[in-house]
């Protein structure tokens, strides 16, 4: 049995957040465009790091861009843009000391977002550092070993920067870069704990309209920050919750983890437990489904998504080398779960 959410009077800011940010982009209601929407919104929730992959016109910019602008506005105290990397240094005379120039800026920023966010006073504000078109480099170093740190919770560096003791991370401090690239060979197991991959299509990008707000938009981050869950403890508690039990609705995404752990040892990842964060955060605050009002039907929309981001991602390589490990998990896919199929044919068309 699943539990429906209470009924309520008063609106659910995360819903409403979903769709002033549709509205925003200005691509109508597909349902792609509202899955990323959605997906985006669930990864800021899970996990500190956010990469968004797709070719140049795919607009990620325009996506993150719309919705910060909605969940923060554009104050620049809590949402920072930054040049990924300097692809323009490529054609001046100091390529090397044009791209040291935009690193020590880029740590720069960081570091401010970093030092208002951990202060008290900010503990229900949420602050957002946006890298555009990172190299792998940007990738390497702000991600990667960042992430490598955050295993204790801290970190001690930034690129060019070295700090006199460990900093608690604060979880209100969110770091988003976008890769102009389809390809996820760079991903490793330092990177995915910390970090939610989001593959984008083409979104129009069309520029944005004037923003009217409504809803305070303090409001907004003081109940995201509450609804984000990203320990495996409390999300075990939602999904319980929010389900009533766990073997049958599971069973899929269960079978399909056994398979993986047997086929991969380079991953440090623990599957379940990141498949049961992302479930978790796909149910708002109140306990309405972000994917649909439907509980059950929602449920299937987060497997289907929980599955390509908690398991299929960290095993893309170990996957798109073995006919027999596709047609293992297609198997237990059938037709019930199809953006996870969709993604296993685009890997290797079997």
């Amino acid at each position: 049995m699943i539990n429906k959410p209470n009924s309520q009077s008063s609106p659910d800011l995360e819903l409403l957040l979903i769709e002033e940010t549709i509205n925003q982009l200005e691509v109508g209601h597909s349902g792609y465009i509202r899955n990323l929407v959605i997906n985006f919104l669930i990864a800021l929730k899970s996990k500190p790091f956010i990469i968004l992959t797709g070719p140049p016109e795919s607009a990620k910019e325009k996506l993150v861009e719309d919705f910060n602008n909605i969940l923060i506005g554009k104050d620049t105290h809590q949402y920072q843009t930054m040049i990924g990397h300097p692809w323009w240094a490529a054609k001046s005379i100091n390529v090397i000391e044009n791209i040291r120039f935009q690193s020590r800026f880029n740590t720069f920023k960081l570091e401010l977002l970093l030092e208002e966010a951990v202060l008290f006073h900010n503990k229900n504000r949420i602050f957002i550092a946006t890298m555009t078109k990172i190299s792998r480099g940007e990738l390497l170093e702000y991600f990667t070993e960042t992430a490598f740190q955050l295993r204790h919770g801290q970190i001690m560096r930034l690129p060019g920067s070295h700090f006199f003791e460990p900093i608690p991370f604060p979880t209100n401090l969110s770091i988003i870069g976008t890769l102009d690239s389809s390809d996820f060979s760079w991903v490793d197991s330092d990177l995915l704990p910390q970090t939610t991959i989001l593959p984008c299509l083409f979104i129009s990008n069309s520029s944005s309209r004037n923003l009217k707000a409504t809803m305070n938009q303090t409001s907004f981050q003081k109940v995201l920050l509450q609804s984000s869950i990203r320990s495996p403890q409390q999300a075990f508690k939602k999904i319980l919750k929010v389900t009533n039990t766990l073997s049958q609705a599971l069973l899929p995404f269960l079978q399909i983890t056994q398979i993986l752990r047997k086929e991969l040892s380079r991953y440090a990842g623990n599957f379940l437990t990141e498949g049961m964060i992302y479930l978790a955060n796909s149910w708002s605050q109140t306990g309405n489904g972000l994917f649909s009002k439907d509980p059950r039907e929602n449920l299937q929309f987060a497997l289907d998504l929980a599955i390509i981001q908690s398991l299929f991602l960290p095993c893309t390589d170990k996957i798109s080398q073995s006919k027999n490990l596709q047609d293992n998990l297609h198997k237990i896919l059938g037709n019930k779960f199809p953006n996870a199929a969709a993604y296993l044919h685009q890997l290797n068309p079997l």
